[in-house]
Formats: C-alpha cells, sequence, structure tokens
C-alpha cells in the first residue's frame, strides 16, 4: 500500500485465496468428489501450531482466524478467514508442520480435502500446483506487506493499513462502502494492542469520515481516506 497517496499495489482478494474456485471445472470436479464436508461449532480448533498437516479445509460459511500464541498466552491474529478461502495448505504442500493455529470464530462449514487426496490430485492435474504458485505468491505479498507496517509504521497508521487490507478482502466490486464482520477486539488482536487502544484510534478514523463503528463490526466509508489517513499519520508520527 502506497500510503504517499498512490494506488495500492497488490491486495489479496477472496477470490485470489480460492485457488479450488480458481481450478478448471474437471479438476474442480475431482476435489469436490475427494472432500469431506465438515461442521464445527464456533471456538474449536481447526489445527493446531506445529501438528503435521492432514489435508486442506475450504471455508464453506462462518469465519475463522488464524493466529499465533506468545509465550505468556497473549494471541496476535494473522488473518480472519471468510468463505471460500482455502485454508491450511501451505503445509500441506510441503509436509512441513503447521505455522500456525486455526480456529473458528463462528460455526463453520468446511470442504476437507484429506493430504492423500491432495498429492493425488496434484500429482495428476499440474493446473493444481499453477494454482497454488499464484495462491502461494499472494501469501508471501502479505506476509511481506505486514512485515512492512510493523517495521515502517506507527500505529494510527497500521489501523489504517490493516482496515484497508480487510477492505480490500471483502471488497467485490467498485462499492464505496464495505462493511467488514470483525469485532473491535479482534482488530486490537491483529495489530498487537489493547482494545481501549483500538478504539481511540478507531475513534479518529470515524471522526476523519473514513469508517463507522458499530458493536461487531467496522464499517469502510471509503478506502480512499483510509490512504490518506495512513499518510496523514506517517507523516506526522514522531522520528
Amino acid at each position: 500500500m502506497d500510503v504517499g497517496g498512490g494506488d495500492v499495489a497488490w491486495f489479496m482478494s477472496r477470490a485470489d485465496t480460492d485457488w479450488i474456485g480458481a481450478l478448471p471445472e474437471y479438476v474442480r470436479a475431482k476435489v469436490s468428489a475427494a472432500s469431506e464436508r465438515r461442521t464445527l461449532p464456533a471456538g474449536t480448533l481447526i489445527y493446531e501450531r506445529d501438528a503435521a498437516p492432514d489435508g486442506v479445509f475450504r471455508l464453506i460459511s462462518g469465519r475463522a482466524k488464524a493466529y499465533f500464541l506468545a509465550k505468556d498466552g497473549r494471541e496476535a491474529i494473522l488473518k480472519i478467514c471468510t468463505p471460500t478461502e482455502v485454508i491450511g495448505d501451505i503445509a500441506s504442500i510441503d509436509g512441513a508442520p503447521r505455522a500456525v493455529f486455526a480456529e473458528t470464530l463462528t460455526a463453520c462449514r468446511f470442504d476437507f480435502l484429506p493430504i492423500a487426496r491432495f498429492n493425488e490430485i496434484r500429482a495428476m492435474h499440474r493446473e493444481v500446483d499453477a494454482a497454488l504458485v499464484r495462491s502461494t505468491t499472494l501469501h508471501l505479498r502479505d506476509a511481506l506487506q505486514l512485515i512492512e507496517e510493523l517495521m515502517s509504521f506507527g500505529l494510527q497508521a497500521r489501523v489504517a493499513m490493516r482496515l484497508h487490507w480487510i477492505a480490500n478482502q471483502h471488497c467485490t466490486g467498485r462499492q464505496e462502502k464495505i462493511e467488514l464482520d470483525i469485532a473491535q477486539s479482534d482488530l486490537a488482536l491483529m495489530v498487537g494492542v489493547s482494545r481501549q487502544t483500538i478504539n481511540r484510534v478507531l475513534g479518529e478514523l470515524e471522526a476523519f469520515g473514513a469508517i463507522k463503528t458499530k458493536y461487531g463490526s467496522v464499517t469502510v466509508n471509503s478506502l480512499k481516506k483510509l490512504q490518506d489517513f495512513a499518510a496523514h499519520a506517517s507523516k506526522s508520527a514522531p522520528n
């Protein structure tokens, strides 16, 4: 994100993270036939960090989170996952242990593709690896953006940039207002601050006209105003 006022160079949308949905129809049919439908209640651990990969999860309905746990038990949310996103694919590609925890925020339905079937379909159809390369590249770009935010920007700019990133995930077209189904407490865990601190910054963003807050959600009034707020906060932050 160019907080100097330029265009956003890249953002991962829900369509970008749904590499299964991007496969040719005949390959998608094989993935669908090999998958199992799973329903999990809210607050259920999908998988633990360091667990061996057992397959990939395509979220059909509900919301889930990917997160880290600090040694003192503090939680840091990496991202909120929404329908059509594929969860757990990175570890399934290389067979290494899971890098994060994943847990349902609401009741969720998944299509679960077991690791053995994932590997079989991947070996039979080169289109799967092509789709995985694109998805993994976008995950890497997201990670680089997050590192840049943490290393280069102050709190106010980071909050605006995270909201901009989340809004782009939910954006389905050119609509100006985008309602984000995210609790302020979850946003605080994404940025790594207290709820009181996030409430203060959200109040500043609301006064700026960029967002509107209500219980359990944030409505982005203008992506451009989020960019402008981040740019202003960056310029006014002490060196």
